[in-house]
């Protein structure tokens, strides 16, 4: 089956027969009414009265100079501004320098709080001290070395995807770490923030916390243990798959690289929410200690 053509051999759809409103305004802009008022009151030699016209334009002369009067009370100097930068940017340095003292404070009672901590456990009996050592370790206080897999993912190129689907998100981030734990990693960290049993790995706005630190792409994940077992138990995870979706669909760099020697630092000291002394029978005691029956 063919196309018809026109007359004139050309497959081109026909002009319309009927005016457009668009072309006739266009063509047109002044309506046929108002040019012939204009030149009925040409004809009888009528003009416009003198003072409407003298209105107009000191109509017009007012309204400019109010206007750039407005733009110019609007418009701050920049020697006004100049004190309030300065003020800002010394109030942003002293929070900033207040911050790294705090930082450097409480790393120094970290470690003297670790100093005694060893101290005791240097005197207990030997189970004891080998239990309390198990439990350290268990809760990530230890920093810890050993063979690894490392995991890098990098964010596309912008050629290689657009907007947010080429960027690396919490969600993949905790997807990579939960197959990784799966596949028998024996402590995870990611940009050198370890992970541990109240570690959160979430998104703030375009970046990734990690322990409440901001990381940004790439991410380089470490993950202690066996490297050649954690790379074959990966690969047939859903991690595995996750990984290979990123990187043949969004463009996302993901590289996998057997290490002989990587270190996960400790956990970062956390406050616990709440202590409670107990007594031999296991209750509380102390002001948050429930009454006794007899107790007045």
């Amino acid at each position: 089956m063919t196309r018809g053509t026109s007359d004139e051999g050309s497959g081109a759809p026909r002009p319309r027969s009927w005016p457009s409103p668009l072309r006739t305004l266009l063509e047109n802009p002044i309506d046929a009414g108002y040019v012939e008022a204009a030149e009925r009151r040409a004809e009888r030699g009528e003009t416009r009265p003198r003072y409407l016209r003298v209105a107009t334009v000191a109509t017009v002369a007012v309204v400019g100079v109010g206007l750039a009067l407005a733009g110019r009370e609007l418009a701050i100097p920049d020697d006004a501004r100049d004190p309030v930068r300065a003020e800002l940017s010394s109030q942003i340095l002293g929070a900033q320098g207040a911050g790294d003292a705090l930082r450097e404070g409480n790393a120094e009672l970290q470690s003297d709080v670790s100093t005694l901590r060893d101290e005791v456990v240097a005197d207990a009996p030997g189970a004891v001290a080998d239990q309390a050592r198990g439990a350290r370790a268990a809760a990530g206080q230890y920093a810890v070395t050993g063979p690894a897999l490392v995991i890098t993912v990098t964010d596309a190129t912008i050629s290689a995807a657009q907007g947010d689907d080429g960027l690396v998100r919490d969600s993949d981030l905790q997807v990579i770490v939960n197959g990784l734990w799966a596949a028998g990693a024996e402590a995870i960290s990611i940009d050198d923030e370890r992970l541990g049993a109240t570690t959160a790995v979430r998104a703030a706005g375009r970046a990734i916390l990690v322990n409440l630190e901001a990381t940004s792409s790439p991410y380089r994940i470490v993950a202690l243990g066996d490297p050649g077992a954690l790379r074959d138990a990966l690969s047939g995870t859903t991690a595995g798959q996750h990984l290979s979706l990123l990187a043949s669909d969004y463009g996302i760099g993901v590289t996998m690289e057997e290490s002989d020697s990587e270190t996960v630092p400790a956990l970062p000291p956390r406050s616990p929410s709440f202590a409670t002394a107990l007594t031999p029978d296991g209750a509380p005691s102390g002001d948050d200690a429930p009454p006794r029956e007899g107790d007045d």
